[in-house]
């Protein structure tokens, strides 16, 4: 019983390396994804914005609005701030919340800005391949 239980757990294995394999041509944002540990989606919630901040949206509109950047910053800001963990014994300062939901605010806007990036180096490229050689 516990050798077929391992076979099938080494199957499973098999299976994800190989498609993990065929994700490596996938789309850059789903790269980020893996190299980030977080979608695009889980960082909008955790900061709580309702705009869509991905870089393909971001394509079709001509880029990322300052209201869009300002607004990432002011809740990243307020979140930061509120999940502080609490001061240690003796000591002043600090909040109510723990370091793990702050290291979660500070993950999802990293999420976010390097989808800017992304899309920031996609227009650079378009910009060279439209530009004449010399």
């Amino acid at each position: 019983m516990e050798d077929s239980l391992t076979v099938d757990v080494r199957a499973g294995q098999a299976e994800q390396a190989v498609s993990n394999t065929r994700g490596q041509a996938g789309a850059p944002s789903d790269a980020l994804t893996r190299a980030h540990r977080m979608t695009l989606d889980e960082a909008k919630m955790i900061l709580n914005l309702r705009q869509d901040v991905s870089a393909a949206t971001a394509q079709k509109q001509g880029g990322i609005a300052d209201t869009i950047r300002q607004e990432l910053e002011n809740k990243y800001e307020r979140l930061f701030a509120i999940n502080a963990p609490p001061a240690p014994k003796g000591k002043t300062g600090g909040g109510q919340g723990s370091f793990y939901m702050q290291s979660k605010v500070v993950r999802a806007r990293e999420r976010i800005e390097e989808e800017w990036k992304l899309l920031e180096q996609a227009a650079k490229a378009t910009e060279n391949e439209a530009a004449p050689p010399p």
